[in-house]
């Protein structure tokens, strides 16, 4: 007997050791009714340790053991789900109530170039996998191999494109930040991305928004590195970025460093002037210069948040040293040889400071405000300078020195109800700015001082809902703008209406459409009251009365989802309406080129992209091509240009090593006025070894190409240039690049900010370079 009281001591002393726990809850919709829901338990390692169906909405699971951490997924068809992470479970525990939402349209798990994606609210979630994860140092990294339709990723830039051009706006839980910043990140505290291909108002003029969304890093602290470095020449990209995890709060420390020292700059430039009395003709021959420039960036963030209230402060500083941009040329000129000499610098300190609040109201309901202040300091000086083969020299010397002061203030009030989800904001900026200029042309010298104050009120509404396959977002901005330039005051106002549709025809098929009206303003060195020298025939002008430009614009997207594949066909079309483009014409014997309103313009993009991964994590893929047709309608001219394009990029991954090779062709290239401008081409062979804690890489830009070119081509009836610029350093670059991300310590968990305010850091000076 004795011997059996003993057995049942020993198993309940070890039973108390395995601690049984039970975990509680309730499931319900938004409307507060319980509903019959499935609810699952998962271990750590995924594995489903219990399913149950929920009675009156309410689940219990028993026999948990003590120290060992679960998820509980809720879900039900026609609802979205929902999971709660238990870390290390040491008591009994009541969840409290999971709430779920009438699902849109779920494309559940469906696999898209490795990822797995669903649609919420008219926005792509796109998770990614194990093996994106565990294979990245850093989310840039990460994303590159997620494959995402129609961006190209350059991990070592940490810069993001679009295929035909366009804009890439980055954010982080809502709030935008720098690619560079999100490079810091490291995939394993990457919940999901969120891709806006059609953003909402509160992104401005984004022609897509990437949000990285991020979940509980169990790491007191990070350090990342990344150091980028030319082989055989003076190029370098290295960022460090320090966090620091305190109960609520995270400390963090940035620095950024960019900088280049080239000795092969030149450029050729063959010009026509068309004046009164006579035709000139001049040809400019270049000879290798300087390019060198280095910048620095700091930035000390501090984010404090407890559930959905966060504080969130930003304080930093850019600064820019640009001793030599450096032209040396040959020129034909009236049957004379001219040497050239034309070299610009420049130099700035930008500080800033930027603080974020979030207030929960109600349920559902949000109050976001943003306050930034910014302090811009720059200076640029230009020498030109002729010397004709008789040894008469000929030369100009100009300075300016701007001062830039500005702040703003951003709301946002969010609601999300079962009548879909309402959104009102309203942002405000200011700008004062004073420019001092100083000429100087033996025996003269002239200054000059140029004060501007730009006000500007936007203000928003905007409503989202869905219906079973459909989800309509609608909404209306009103933009108000004050411009005082010198004596000049204007004033204008501009309604912005914007709608937006996605239709899944099927679960592998959708189309969606969206329209808008936006106005493009002026930039401040378009407005100013200035004129600065750009040779001995030219001058660049600016144009204090130049009113806002006007955009119609128009998009259709049809996606298909195969397996492993998928098909995407993009048709837009922008109508500009009192576009601002350039204007050329006689003065006084000068060629004068500045900005008008002009008539209309008229841009029509399509384009046919197809990748995926066919051979699961082995090899990914994308290819592109489209076509895009001008018509320029301007006031003196009238001009259309075709430009076809095509690009894309395979990936060939083995364990932890990466094979890559880019290519593109006219892929960035635009027409804008009169000008036509070619950015560059070419392709890039990269190879490297990647995991979660340290990535080596190696890459060459333009293997075995002859010459790096960018080029311009101007077809003005006054002055028509054809202008093509060669950096040497860039053709067969290599560059080698190293990352660390590491970590310790304990958890912290960052949670979704929704709007940010940045003020406009457009200079107001008037270069005039050629």
């Amino acid at each position: 007997m004795k011997k059996i009281l003993l057995l049942l001591l020993i198993a309940g002393v070890f039973g108390n050791i395995r601690a049984q726990y039970s975990i509680t809850g309730k499931v319900l919709i938004k409307d507060g009714e319980g509903l019959e829901a499935h609810v699952k338990l998962f271990a750590e390692n995924n594995s489903v340790e219990s399913i149950m169906q929920t009675e009156k909405g309410i689940f219990t699971f028993s026999n948990l053991i003590k120290n060992k951490s679960y998820y509980v997924v809720a879900s039900c068809v026609g609802y979205t789900t929902d999971t709660i992470k238990i870390e290390r479970i040491r008591e009994d525990l009541n969840l409290g109530t999971m709430f779920l939402k009438p699902s849109l349209i779920n494309l559940g798990e469906v696999v898209v170039v490795g990822s797995s994606m669903t649609f919420r609210n008219g926005v792509k979630r796109i998770i990614p996998n194990k093996f994106h994860k565990k294979n990245s140092t850093d989310a840039m990294v990460m994303l590159d191999k997620m494959n995402l339709s129609r961006i190209n990723v350059d991990p070592l830039t940490k810069s993001l494109t679009l295929n035909g051009g366009g804009n890439v706006k980055v954010m982080l839980n809502g709030r935008e930040v720098s690619a560079t910043e999100i490079s810091s990140l490291s995939p394993s505290v990457i919940q999901r991305i969120e891709y806006h291909d059609t953003p909402e108002a509160r992104y401005g003029n984004a022609d897509v928004v990437l949000d990285f969304i991020t979940k509980e890093d169990n790491t007191g602290g990070r350090i990342y590195l990344s150091l980028w470095q030319g082989l055989l020449t003076a190029f370098g990209e290295d960022y460090i970025s320090l966090k620091f995890n305190r109960k609520n709060s995270q400390f963090s420390l940035d620095y950024n460093l960019s900088y280049r020292n080239w000795k092969k700059l030149s450029r050729d430039y063959d010009e026509d002037f068309y004046l009164s009395n006579e035709t000139i003709s001049r040809a400019e021959k270049g000879h290798p210069g300087r390019f060198k420039y280095d910048n620095h960036n700091v930035r000390f963030n501090y984010n404090y948040q407890k559930e959905q209230k966060i504080v969130n402060l930003s304080l930093g500083t850019a600064l820019q040293h640009a001793p030599y941009k450096e032209w040396k040329s040959d020129i034909q000129y009236r049957k004379t040889t001219f040497d050239l000499y034309d070299n610009a610098k420049s130099s700035g300190v930008n500080p800033f400071t930027r603080l974020y609040i979030q207030m929960p109201i109600r349920q559902n309901q949000l109050y976001i405000a943003t306050l930034s202040g910014q302090y811009n300091k720059g200076e640029y000086s230009r020498q030109y300078h002729e010397i004709d083969d008789k040894n008469k020299s000929n030369q100009f010397y100009s300075e300016a020195n701007e001062v830039q002061k500005g702040y703003a203030l951003s709301q946002l009030y969010e609601n999300k109800q079962n009548w879909g989800t309402l959104t009102i904001g309203a942002n405000f900026n200011q700008q004062f700015t004073t420019s001092d200029y100083e000429y100087a042309q033996s025996p003269q010298t002239q200054t000059h001082r140029t004060t501007m104050r730009l006000s500007n009120l936007y203000s928003y509404a905007q409503w989202g809902k869905g219906w079973n396959k459909l989800y309509t977002r609608a909404g209306i901005g009103l933009n108000q703008r004050w411009i005082h330039v010198g004596q000049e005051k204007h004033k204008t106002l501009q309604i912005s209406p914007m709608i937006f549709m996605r239709y899944a025809i099927s679960p592998k098929f959708e189309l969606r459409y969206q329209g808008s009206v936006s106005n493009v303003m002026p930039s401040l060195s378009a407005l100013s009251d200035y004129s600065q020298e750009i040779d001995f025939i030219q001058t660049q002008k600016g144009n204090p009365f130049l009113k806002p430009q006007i955009d119609f614009y128009n998009a259709l997207v049809f996606n298909y989802i195969l397996k492993k594949t998928a098909w995407g066909l993009y048709l837009n079309q922008t109508y500009s309406k009192s576009p601002i483009m350039e204007s050329t014409y006689i003065e006084n014997g000068r060629v004068i080129r500045t900005q008008e309103n002009h008539r209309n313009f008229q841009n029509y993009n399509m384009e046919l992209e197809y990748g995926g991964q066919p051979i699961g994590d082995f090899l990914s893929f994308k290819a592109y091509v489209g076509m895009k047709l001008y018509k320029s309608n301007g006031n003196q001219y009238t001009h259309s240009k075709t430009i076809p394009y095509y690009g894309g990029q395979i990936s060939v991954y083995y364990k932890q090593f990466s094979l890559r090779w880019q290519f593109r062709k006219s892929t960035q290239d635009k027409f804008w006025g009169e000008t036509f401008y070619r950015y560059e081409d070419g392709h890039m062979l990269s190879i490297g070894y990647h995991t979660n804690k340290i990535s080596l890489s190696a890459d060459v830009l333009n293997l075995f190409a002859l010459k790096h070119i960018s080029a311009q081509e101007n077809y003005s009836n006054v002055g028509p240039y054809k202008r093509y610029e060669y950096l040497n350093e860039t053709k067969n670059l290599i560059r080698l690049n190293l990352t660390l991300n590491l970590s310790y310590g304990k958890k912290y968990r960052e949670l979704t900010r929704r709007t940010d305010n940045r003020i406009n850091s457009d200079s107001s000076i008037i270069k005039g370079e050629k």
